[in-house]
């Protein structure tokens, strides 16, 4: 608890002296505005989310068919072959 004190107390003479406050600054997202120094951030792009196209129902639907059937006969083989060698 000593420990956070210290830091709290650290934080509070480098805020008097018109130091930062903490020891970094992260910058997330688009940059709008001018940063505290009157500075852009660089690296900082304004592209838009691009987004994927969507499938179409038709596709989807294939795909789930496909899906559900190769399930199946990976269950029905699996079953097979369990009831083959348990001698049912």
């Amino acid at each position: 608890m000593q420990l956070q004190h210290a830091q709290f107390a650290d934080r509070i003479k480098r805020i008097e002296a018109g130091g930062p406050n903490t020891f970094a600054t992260v910058y997330t997202g688009l940059q709008d505005v001018d940063t505290p120094k009157g500075k852009r951030v660089s690296g900082v792009s304004h592209h838009g989310v691009v987004q994927e196209e969507r499938l179409l129902k038709r596709t989807l639907l294939a795909m789930g068919l496909k899906s559900g059937l190769l399930k199946l006969i990976a269950l029905g083989s699996g079953l097979l072959i369990f009831l083959h060698f348990s001698g049912v």
